[in-house]
């Protein structure tokens, strides 16, 4: 005979940042178009939370630095526009906050962002925080060095340090840059400690992929 096994709680939950106001019904049963009321009592049915970004003040999105910064660029950045006023837009409203909700912003832009590289940054912040763009970038560059390596021991205590390093590396490049070649890879697999460190930093300011494995300029 079978056991029941009891099952982990759902909590269904929609995280809505479009302009237009929700107007649809925080139940599910509203979403079906029946045309036998007969069938409604058999029918799924469960209320939902709804998170309207639109509808909450940019300051108080969440009590969390980073989560908040999150929250703000997906109200914000997601919509359609030139990416260097969006991001113009997106800088103010972050500096606004405070330093450190700017540097979170810059952070979080740098690693996962996908079509805003260096220079949109620096002449963000230029116009933004005028002549605090190094500050603000050599914070960003330290929070990402302390997550790089709080991340780093905890995953390299079960895997070894630099195998933990690694794929790290390896999930950040793919978070920056897509997928990445098999050769990039091994590359990372097989590298050393000081060559995973460096990589990990050049991550801020490589446009591409080559970028992060590139030499270093000797002048």
């Amino acid at each position: 005979m079978g056991r029941l096994r009891p099952l982990p709680p759902i909590l269904p939950l929609i995280v809505y940042h479009s302009e237009a106001e929700w107007r649809i019904p925080l139940d599910f049963a509203a979403s079906y178009g029946l045309a036998d009321e007969t069938l409604r009592p058999y029918l799924l049915d469960f209320p939902y939370s709804l998170v309207d970004l639109g509808r909450i003040d940019d300051g108080r999105l969440s009590r969390e630095e980073v989560l908040r910064i999150g929250l703000l660029i997906l109200k914000h950045g997601s919509r359609d526009g030139d990416p260097r006023e969006i991001l113009l837009k997106l800088g103010r409203i972050a500096a606004g906050l405070g330093f450190g909700d700017l540097v979170a912003m810059v952070r979080y832009i740098m690693v996962e962002g996908d079509e805003t590289d260096v220079a949109m940054v620096r002449d963000m912040l230029r116009e933004v925080t005028p002549n605090q763009e190094t500050k603000v970038m050599g914070a960003a560059l330290d929070a990402y060095k302390a997550e790089w390596k709080a991340e780093g021991i905890e995953i390299g205590v079960t895997k070894g340090q630099a195998k933990g390093k690694a794929d790290i590396l390896t999930r950040q490049l793919r978070r920056r840059f897509g997928s990445i070649p098999e050769s990039a890879s091994r590359k990372v697999v097989t590298a050393s400690d000081d060559q995973l460190n460096t990589w990990a930093e050049n991550i801020l300011d490589a446009a591409t992929l080559e970028d992060v494995f590139a030499e270093p300029r000797t002048n």
